[in-house]
């Protein structure tokens, strides 16, 4: 039994990865995200599979307080690959950040590279990832692990093809 759940755990992968589903239910999604950090996160799709997601994030008041003022912008851009359907998806990205320790500092490059897996609800989208970031430059503290929760309102949906036009897209294709 054991190798049979296995065998269509499998079956059912080595299925999503060869069909050219949409892996996100949405255009436009904003909201929270909160781990290590706390911070605001916006989604665009910007293609079939491709979103752009622009994070930034803050430090918690504890080390505010410890003086760790580490505001990060990042913005990145995330392949999706659908599981089971479009709602659900694991993705992995990789972007382009910067880090300010106060106003007036010029700030460090960061590279930040995000793995995770999504999953959209009616209007609301939750994600978790894991954010590591490099920092490029003097600032080691800019450098760092983030395991983040998101919940994000989804602002555009998809648009839905019609059934008719979805048949004559087809025939199209294979004409």
């Amino acid at each position: 039994m054991k190798s049979f759940i296995i065998y269509v755990f499998i079956l059912l992968n080595i299925v999503a990865l060869q069909t050219d589903i949409k892996a996100q239910s949405y255009r436009t999604a904003l909201g929270v995200r909160v781990g290590s950090d706390f911070g605001l996160s916006l989604n665009q799709s910007i293609w079939k599979r491709l979103t752009c997601e622009g994070i930034y994030i803050s430090p918690f008041n504890n080390e505010l307080i410890n003086g760790n003022n580490n505001n990060k912008v990042l913005l990145l851009v995330k392949r999706h690959q659908s599981i089971l359907s479009k709602r659900f998806n694991v993705f992995a990205g990789i972007g382009y950040g910067r880090s300010y320790s106060s106003i007036i500092d010029v700030g460090h490059n960061l590279l930040p590279i995000q793995v995770g897996a999504e999953m959209t609800i009616g209007r609301f989208n939750f994600s978790l990832d894991y954010l590591p970031l490099v920092s490029f430059g003097q600032n080691e503290e800019a450098s760092g692990n983030n395991l983040g929760f998101s919940v994000r309102y989804v602002l555009l949906k998809r648009k839905k093809k019609k059934p008719i036009k979805k048949l004559l897209e087809g025939i199209k294709k294979k004409g």
